[in-house]
């Protein structure tokens, strides 16, 4: 079981959507879904971003991955 954070960053590092904040997950496979929109639910414009995924056990161990999205329209 960990803390999660998941957010969808533009290029320049900027989060546009906030996914999961904080949140605790139990240990196994997590999906998220994300419907293309920043925090203000408008649609993003095509481009480059990335999701940023960290998890904290109790621990205090932390996992983090990143993987790229590209939007088209």
């Amino acid at each position: 079981e960990a803390t999660v954070r998941a957010e969808i960053r533009n290029a320049r590092g900027e989060v546009v959507r906030l996914l999961q904040p904080n949140r605790a997950a139990g240990a196994g496979v997590q999906s998220l879904s994300w419907n293309g929109r920043d925090q203000q639910e408008r649609a993003i414009p095509p481009g480059s971003y990335m999701a940023h995924i960290e998890a904290v056990d109790s621990d205090g161990r932390i996992a983090r991955a990143t993987t790229p999205i590209v939007i088209t329209r």
